[in-house]
């Protein structure tokens, strides 16, 4: 009866992600149909092709140096939770979790193959899927502190109370979720009775793990200065395919307006945010007066330097494939 059991969760289980794939897949597809049908579509294309080569390199390199410092920041997670790994396989594992990210369905799937990778070197299960876990807090909570950091400007540009209220909500669901996390193994002490005991330990470990990189002056302050640096350079980047897609783009505007584009782009809702981050940018975009033609142009090249970003990674998969050992 077991066996039998065992057979029908594992025929279900790859069922249940097949079905989660293509949901994605509709809503992503269904969105953009809708969106390109809605505005003008042959405008924005036009905008694409037209893209000044220039700024479309300064795009590149921004994003290069992003990456850089996405690679330096965990691999200063993984040092301070006492895992040794070169920088340079540490490179080649964030350009695979980049691509895995982009064809993969779900956001975690890059996350996944990082937590395996590390392993493959290493590194711990668990201390390889606590490490990779803090560095997406980490990157959530540098994003809801730039988002609070602009609200009192964002009050004054978008006219929405219902966006604004959202923007706040994220921001105090952030922060209540870092408290939480980092006081994680007290919670659970309520519930080891009817935990089993795995999972404690597992929460536990997590906990401790999350105090010794967040609350550490040292690493928690690099970390964190890390994301928020990448933040930023995100907006640079936006800002420079504005220019190359000959969009205006002021540097106040941009701060305020994209980081809660990447909120929405990061909610595990569509295909590697597609569709659903460019309904955010027409909407936001267009409290400072960008069209919606304009945004949605912009909100397809920032999809596609990301694509075309995480394409390194599956050559450094391809080439590596299983050779990674311990």
């Amino acid at each position: 009866m077991g066996v039998m059991t065992d057979s029908v969760s594992k025929t279900r289980h790859p069922a249940w992600q097949s079905g989660l794939a293509w949901a994605k897949a509709v809503i992503s597809i269904g969105l953009l149909w809708f969106l390109f049908t809605r505005y003008d579509f042959a405008e924005a294309a036009g905008r694409l092709v037209a893209i000044d080569p220039a700024w479309l390199a300064v795009t590149g390199t921004i994003y290069g140096v992003m990456i850089l410092m996405a690679t330096v920041r965990w691999w200063t997670i993984l040092a301070a939770l006492g895992e040794s790994i070169a920088p340079r396989p540490a490179f080649g594992i964030v350009l695979i979790g980049l691509f895995f990210n982009q064809i993969l369905p779900s956001n975690m799937g890059g996350d996944a193959m990082r937590i395996w990778r590390v392993h493959r070197l290493g590194s711990r299960l668990g201390r390889a899927i606590g490490s990779v876990m803090l560095d997406r807090v980490v990157a959530i909570v540098a994003l809801a502190f730039l988002v609070l950091v602009m609200l009192p400007l964002s009050t004054r540009m978008i006219d929405d109370p219902v966006i604004v209220g959202t923007f706040a909500a994220f921001i105090a669901a952030v922060f209540a979720g870092l408290a939480v996390l980092l006081l994680l193994d007290r919670f659970i002490l309520l519930a080891r009775r009817i935990l089993p005991g795995r999972i404690v330990d597992a929460t536990n470990a997590l906990a401790r793990d999350s105090r010794t990189v967040l609350l550490n002056r040292a690493s928690g302050s690099a970390v964190t200065l890390l994301a928020f640096a990448n933040h930023l350079l995100f907006v640079l980047m936006a800002m420079a395919l504005a220019r190359g897609l000959g969009i205006p783009a002021g540097f106040a505007d941009f701060l305020v307006l994209i980081p809660p584009v990447v909120v929405a782009s990061v909610l595990p809702l569509s295909f590697a945010g597609w569709g659903i981050r460019e309904g955010a940018m027409i909407a936001l975009l267009g409290a400072v007066g960008i069209g919606a033609s304009e945004a949605l142009s912009l909100s397809v090249a920032i999809g596609l330097v990301v694509l075309a970003g995480a394409l390194p990674g599956g050559i450094v998969w391809l080439a590596t494939g299983n050779r990674t050992r311990r």
